[in-house]
């Protein structure tokens, strides 16, 4: 079960760190600089792996609430 959780715990940061390396279009809502304040505490663990700071979940929750459109998603 733990396992389970890891795996998708490692798989939102994944993709939270995607969305911060990619393309930004002019008009999106949300910066690269704003994604990545809100996954910093997760990148020790997706570079490293072992346990995660208590504050990744609340970051990519907080994330996923702020990018609501497509383009801000992207």
């Amino acid at each position: 079960m733990a396992s389970t959780t890891t795996t998708t715990l490692a798989a939102i940061v994944i993709v939270a760190c995607l969305l911060a390396s990619g393309p930004q279009e002019a008009d999106a809502a949300i910066m690269c600089s704003q994604v990545l304040g809100y996954i910093s505490s997760c990148l020790p663990y997706a570079r490293n792996g072992g346990t995660f700071s208590p504050k990744c979940c609340p970051g990519v929750k907080a994330l996923n609430g702020v990018a609501k459109t497509t383009l801000d998603r992207q």
